[in-house]
């Protein structure tokens, strides 16, 4: 259990539920100019959520938080030509890594399945689709997939990049790499979809 502290002397034990002057919760307190405590929802740097696939739900509250996502890899392809068998692959997944500012307490659900485009929702709107890259056909791989960002209020992106394309070759194509920061997501090696939810802070500033 965290404690605050006057200099060195202990006026204040702080259990999950925070720090309350009468019935209305503190977000700060201050000793003269000097803030010694502020509230934070979780633990900063906390992991929410982080797996491949990833299907979540929840409550996010109020802070600033740091979210990846990628779509899925696109399906592959074979045929025979003058004897011979081919191949193509899909495309790999869309990724993006962003820092954004969640204003206020309100659901959200993250789509990343093992197939298909990545999605994640906030309230009824979707802020972020990772989508899959595209299925390969005859004597074509599939394109990379791509990335769309909106309404969110966003502080930095860490990375946001379109898939690699697949490519056609005989006997077997070359396998598709992920341009996930995270577990090869969206790739030959991972084909599915994956997310993860990392707290950073309560307040938009620092």
């Amino acid at each position: 259990m965290p404690s605050i502290y006057f200099g060195n002397k202990k006026v204040k034990d702080v259990n999950t539920n925070g720090v309350y002057f009468g019935s209305t919760p503190c977000k700060q307190v201050y000793y003269g100019s000097q803030k010694v405590y502020q509230f934070e929802s979780y633990i900063p740097s906390s992991q929410i959520t982080y797996s491949s696939p990833n299907n979540y739900s929840g409550v996010l509250p109020i802070g600033v938080y740091k979210i990846a996502l990628c779509g899925a890899k696109g399906n592959s392809t074979t045929w025979a030509y003058s004897g011979y068998p081919w191949g193509a692959q899909g495309g790999s997944g869309g990724f993006v890594e962003l820092t954004f500012y969640n204003p206020k307490t309100q659901n959200i659900q993250i789509n990343a399945g093992s197939s298909g485009n990545a999605t994640i929702s906030l309230g009824n709107n979707t802020v972020i689709t990772a989508r899959c890259g595209g299925n390969a056909g005859i004597n074509s791989g599939g394109a990379g997939g791509t990335v769309t960002v909106s309404g969110l209020d966003i502080l930095s992106v860490q990375r946001q990049v379109q898939g690699n394309n697949g490519g056609v070759a005989a006997y077997n194509p070359p396998n598709v790499a992920s341009v996930s920061t995270y577990g090869d997501w969206g790739s030959s090696a991972n084909p599915a979809g994956g997310a993860r939810l990392e707290y950073i802070r309560h307040e938009r500033e620092v």
